[in-house]
């Protein structure tokens, strides 16, 4: 993405005088939006795109370099942008994207483990916190809001995102790390030590950072948040080290942290908006979503056919989810309606996973239809939606769900 720099308004838009602006800050930025239009540039050529004397161009660049947004070819003496360039935009696409999609999950997250917990993207050399449960947790030894940016290598989200992300963004961020006179950033200037630390969170599987707290010690473990190929964020949760052991919260509080990977949601109302849909959630997420109780009562039929289409082809995992309007879904539908849309799915490839509530697998199952039926039940996720808080018989309803036929969590998708 390209921008281009203004120039500067004389009087602010109530018709007062602006605030005298900072020229040289302005012509840096007009000479990094240039490089970054022409992706490499001699000075010359800079110079004469920004209208800028030559040595002042040369002096912006040297500045950029050193702070890490540029590079020089010792060859040709060409400069390039870095992928600190992308840091600047830090918030606003990606970051954006993943905070709207995390945040019902987070919230859900919260509830069952009550302790806070936090989704954070990395915002130049530190991480920020874009969504948490902190206000939420009555847990919470102090509470974070979104906004708040924590240090990137003494922080367990920062040191997830640095041992999972890749090589080239790992070196850049190092780089620049190295050079800050922060405290918190010291750590940087030795190498061997840092990658001490990325190769031992690399193989316990998730950062982890701990703080001295005037009541207990804090502990912090974070996982990365992938996207294909991508590290897009990490979530992390807190705990007292004193209330929580180590190994119980590993073997408690990560796994429902782990989904398997980034999970895209799909909703349209229409037959004719599915294909392009699925393309772009396709994009980012290793699984999508189709929630076909958005679609209007007269394009569902129409709708199957280009769904058959899409789940016959090697792609992206879909899940398919059809819920009544009691259960979080946007229609008003009962059972016996809700039974003969999924009995319908015989006509759809048997590769989707299904979402089905418990309440309609266990009528299924009463009436002795699930074995008769032609869908692999095996490819079936039994799910319970409770809107009021966490259930207070949570045991017993996961025992209904064991006991039905369908599988929990497929081990196809497990991780």
């Amino acid at each position: 993405m390209h921008a281009k720099v203004s120039s500067f308004p004389l009087t602010e838009e109530d018709g007062h005088e602006s605030t005298r602006p900072i020229r040289a800050l302005h012509r840096g930025l007009e000479v990094l939006a240039e490089l970054n239009r022409l992706d490499r540039a001699a000075i010359n050529t800079l110079a004469g795109a920004v209208r800028l004397p030559r040595t002042t161009t040369y002096r912006i660049l040297e500045t950029l370099r050193l702070a890490g947004y540029v590079v020089r070819d010792p060859h040709d003496d060409c400069y390039r942008p870095t992928i600190m360039v992308r840091a600047l935009s830090d918030g606003f696409d990606d970051q954006a994207m993943v905070a709207h999609i995390a945040k019902p999950h987070l919230a859900a997250l919260g509830a069952q483990i009550v302790w806070p917990v936090a989704i954070a993207t990395p915002s130049g050399g530190t991480m920020m916190i874009r969504e948490t449960t902190d206000r939420d947790s009555p847990l919470a030894l102090e509470q974070y809001s979104a906004g708040v940016r924590v240090p990137m290598l003494s922080s367990a989200a920062g040191r997830a995102y640095l041992a999972f992300c890749a090589g080239a963004e790992r070196d850049a961020l190092l780089e620049s790390l190295s050079r800050s006179s922060l405290p918190e950033d010291r750590l940087a200037r030795s190498r061997i030590e840092v990658e001490r630390l990325l190769n031992e969170t690399r193989t316990q599987g998730f950062g982890m950072a701990q703080r001295a707290r005037r009541v207990s010690e804090e502990t912090s473990l974070a996982i990365p948040v992938r996207a294909k190929d991508r590290i897009l964020a990490t979530v992390t949760v807190r705990y007292a080290a004193t209330a929580v052991p180590l190994r119980t919260a590993v073997e408690q509080f990560l796994p429902p942290l782990v989904v398997g990977g980034l999970l895209t949601v799909v909703i349209v109302q229409r037959a004719s908006e599915l294909a392009e849909a699925i393309k772009r959630a396709s994009e980012v997420a290793d699984i999508v979503e189709l929630r076909l109780d958005c679609f209007e009562d007269d394009e569902r039929e129409a709708m199957f056919p280009l769904l058959r289409d899409h789940l016959n082809r090697d792609g992206t995992p879909m899940l398919i989810t059809f819920r009544p309007a009691e259960q979080g879904g946007h229609t008003a539908t009962d059972s016996g309606a809700r039974r003969s849309f999924w009995v319908s799915l015989k006509r759809i490839s048997r590769g989707a996973l299904m979402d089905l509530e418990l309440d309609l697998a266990l009528s299924i199952a009463a009436d002795g239809l699930a074995r008769e039926s032609s869908i692999d039940w095996g490819r079936v996720i039994c799910s319970h939606h409770d809107f009021s808080g966490v259930p207070s018989d949570l045991e017993q309803i996961y025992g209904h769900m064991a006991a039905t036929i369908y599988a929990v969590l497929p081990a196809s998708i497990a991780r």
